[in-house]
């Protein structure tokens, strides 16, 4: 679990590209034309988004280095927004994210994807929910 930095301020700007940048990643999951390989990537990176955003609205920083950063932020987020469920997807799609990176992995099944996209929009829209509800400033300004 990522540790809480009250020494750190909030930053709402960083907040913001974070989650529109996100946005863009979770359309592009979506593209017709994208391979499975890229579509499963383009929706780890929605989901990472919404992590990021999460831990600068909380105060959170990950006290991993390389490896283990990614899984640390992505399961603070699952804690904030109490969705365990989704743990072993975001497993499926870290392990998946690394291969196909580091290794050029593209071996992913069409179901799998399906699965991705579905979590990468079940975790927006919680994230999303998350800031109308604890930090509504984020999205007056």
């Amino acid at each position: 679990m990522a540790d809480v930095n009250h020494n750190r301020p909030v930053n709402v700007q960083r907040i913001k590209n974070l989650l529109a940048n996100g946005q863009a990643a979770l359309q592009d999951a979506g593209l017709a034309g994208l391979s499975i390989a890229r579509c499963v990537d383009a929706a780890y990176d929605a989901t990472l988004g919404c992590a990021l955003a999460l831990a600068e609205a909380t105060q959170r920083v990950a006290t991993k280095q390389v490896p283990g950063h990614h899984e640390e932020v992505l399961l603070t987020m699952v804690d904030i927004l109490r969705l365990p469920q989704a743990t072993e997807m975001l497993n499926v799609m870290r392990r998946f994210r690394h291969s196909f990176k580091y290794d050029g992995n593209q071996q992913v099944t069409a179901q799998t994807a399906k699965d991705v996209r579905f979590w990468a929009n079940r975790i927006t829209t919680e994230t999303y929910g998350w800031f109308e509800k604890n930090r509504p400033n984020v999205f007056k300004m």
